[in-house]
C-alpha cells in the first residue's frame, strides 16, 4: 500500500516525536493547517490512522508506532542523500561523527587524524552527545557513525537496524588520595569502600545511570553507599580526591586527568561495572564511514593497551605519598 511523499513522512514523524503539531511546524516552517493536511494525507494512503488525537501529547496509534521507524530510516537516507549531493557540488566530503565525552577525550581524536591523513580534505564534523542522543541523530540522518557506551543494569537503547562494532570494554577503577589506606593495594574491591565518604554525579544528569549502577554494586556487596559530595565534572572530581576529602569510582576512559596528589587503583571485582563501547554505522555506510569505523577499532585497542601496561590510562603514583 502506498505510503505518500517524503513531505507527508517528515510531518508524520516529527508530529510523533513532538507530540504537537504545532511543534512540528515550527520546526518544518509550516502552517499548523499544513502539517495538518500532510498527516491526513499519509492516513489516507495506508487507510489507518498514525495519530491519537484524542491524548495530549499526541501519540502515535499501534500501527503509527509500527511504521515510525521505517519512516525514521527513510528520512534519514533522505538526509544522507541530500548532504552527499551538497558534498558532490561543494567538492568536499564531510563525516559526521557523534560521541560521547570520554571517547572524544581518549581513542577518537587519534582515529579521526588518521583518517584525514588517508583522506586530504576531508572534512570530520564531531558532535559531542550522549548514546541515547547519538543513536537518535544516527537514525535521523544527522549523523554518519556513532561512538556509545552501554552502562551495565541500564537497559540499551534500540540499535535495530544498525551494524554494532566492540571497541573497548571501559573498566572501573577507584581514584584515591594518595595517602589513603586503600592506595596501598594493587586493586580494591567494592567492599573496601564501605563507610568511605564518595563523590558521585547527582541522579537527575546524564551522569545519574553511572550513579545508579555504583550503588547496586554497593546493595550487592551489602551496604549503602556513603556520598560526601555529588559533583558532574569530573576534573573538580578528580582534585577532590586528590586533596584527601574522597573517593571517586571512574571508566578507565576518564582517568587521562587524573592530577597530582590523587592515584588510581583497578577494580578487582571486575567485570562488575564495566561498561561496553561500541560504534554504530547505518546498515548501508559508505566507504568513508567503513573507514572511519577501522580506525576507531585500531586507535581503541591502541588505547586499551597503552592503559593495561600503565595502570588504565592514568599514572597511578604520580603524586603519591607513602604514609
Amino acid at each position: 500500500m502506498p505510503v505518500g511523499d517524503v513531505a507527508r513522512l517528515r510531518a508524520f514523524a516529527l508530529v510523533a516525536e513532538l507530540g504537537s503539531v504545532s511543534a512540528a511546524a515550527d520546526v518544518l516552517g509550516y502552517t499548523q493547517s499544513a502539517v495538518s493536511q500532510q498527516l491526513a494525507g499519509l492516513e489516507r494512503d495506508t487507510g489507518v490512522p498514525l495519530i491519537d488525537r484524542a491524548q495530549r501529547p499526541l501519540r502515535p496509534t499501534v500501527a503509527g508506532a509500527a511504521l515510525l521507524p521505517h519512516a525514521q530510516r527513510v528520512l534519514a537516507a533522505v538526509v544522507g542523500i541530500e548532504g552527499a549531493l551538497d558534498d558532490l557540488h561543494s567538492g568536499r566530503r564531510m563525516i559526521r561523527l557523534a560521541a560521547f565525552t570520554s571517547a572524544l577525550s581518549s581513542f577518537v581524536p587519534a582515529a579521526v587524524r588518521d583518517l584525514r591523513r588517508a583522506n586530504p580534505g576531508l572534512v570530520v564534523r564531531v558532535l559531542q552527545v550522549e548514546t541515547r542522543e547519538a543513536i537518535d541523530r544516527l537514525r535521523r540522518g544527522e549523523a554518519d557513525l556513532a561512538v556509545v557506551h552501554h552502562m551495565p543494569g541500564v537497559a540499551v537503547p534500540d540499535t535495530a537496524g544498525l551494524r554494532r562494532r566492540h571497541l573497548l570494554d571501559d573498566h572501573l577503577s577507584i581514584v584515591l588520595p594518595g595517602r589513603h589506606r586503600l592506595a596501598r593495594l594493587d586493586a580494591v574491591r567494592i567492599a573496601d569502600l564501605e563507610g568511605e565518604p564518595l563523590i558521585l554525579p547527582r541522579r537527575d544528569t546524564p551522569a545519574g545511570r553511572f550513579r545508579a549502577v555504583v550503588e547496586q554494586l554497593c546493595a550487592e556487596a551489602g551496604f549503602t553507599p556513603t556520598v560526601a559530595y555529588e559533583l558532574d565534572d569530573l576534573p573538580a572530581v578528580q582534585a577532590f580526591a586528590a586533596a584527601g576529602i574522597g573517593i571517586v569510582p571512574m571508566h578507565g576512559l576518564t582517568l587521562g586527568t587524573v592530577p597530582a596528589g590523587a592515584v588510581t587503583r583497578p577494580l578487582a571485582d571486575r567485570p562488575a561495572g564495566s561498561r561496553r563501547i561500541e560504534a554504530l554505522l547505518p546498515a548501508g555506510a559508505d566507504r568513508l564511514v567503513e573507514q572511519i569505523a577501522e580506525r576507531l577499532v585500531v586507535s581503541s585497542r591502541q588505547h586499551a593497551r597503552r592503559s593495561r601496561s600503565s595502570g588504565d590510562g592514568a599514572p597511578e603514583d604520580r603524586g603519591r605519598v607513602r604514609a
